[in-house]
């Protein structure tokens, strides 16, 4: 029984999220403007602009990248899933795409946009160190728990059109490729495209304050 509320433990720990949309915000300005680390406060804003799992991140790939249409592919077999998932491009999105080439962050001939170590991919302590240099702690907000703290608001605050919650709840679990335990989409990724790609830039400006 003692192993089994440690676990609990160590999950909630893991999934710890914030739906303090202040906390939010001051975490993602603080990754922009920042000068020091700038690889982790990179990987951070993109973390938090695509509500990408951490794991997606960390092993993001230049090419998975189809900035002409706005969108990062992000392939099923590095997270166990079924199928691929398409995530929405904001404008500060690419706008981080850019800056992360300029900064030339990685080796020309690195398939990364973060490379490093010896494993050639950042490591998965990076996002709890560059909020550790905001004082929070993980206890208040993760990375994983950063998509958790991004539904929740949505839900919350993000005004949809449709006439009832149903078509907004399927629109934030298929932004956010929630999957079932078998690894199948909950729901088709191939629907409400254009739905999706107004919820990123919706919660992208969100993130900086503007709505």
């Amino acid at each position: 029984m003692e192993v089994v509320v440690e676990d609990q433990d160590k999950k909630r720990k893991f999934l710890a999220s914030s739906a303090d949309i202040d906390l939010i915000r001051r975490i993602y300005m603080t990754a922009k403007e920042s000068d020091k680390s700038q690889r982790n406060m990179c990987a951070l804003q993109l973390l938090m602009l695509t509500c990408a799992r951490p794991k997606n991140v960390r092993f993001a790939k230049w090419k998975e990248f189809r900035l002409e249409r706005k969108v990062w592919l992000t392939p099923s077999k590095r997270t166990d899933k079924e199928a691929d998932h398409v995530i929405h491009l904001s404008r500060q999105a690419l706008e981080l795409l850019d800056r992360i080439k300029k900064l030339s962050l990685a080796p020309e001939d690195s398939p990364y946009l973060f490379p490093a170590g010896d494993n050639n991919v950042l490591p998965d302590t990076a996002f709890a160190s560059a909020m550790k240099t905001m004082d929070v702690g993980s206890d208040t907000q993760t990375a994983f728990g950063m998509r958790y703290s991004a539904e929740t608001i949505m839900k919350n605050e993000y005004e949809y059109g449709a006439k009832d919650g149903k078509e907004l709840h399927i629109l934030i679990k298929i932004f956010m490729d929630a999957v079932n335990p078998d690894g199948k989409p909950q729901y088709p990724p191939e629907i409400l495209m254009t739905q999706r790609a107004e919820l990123a830039q919706w919660w992208a400006d969100k993130l900086e304050g503007i709505v």
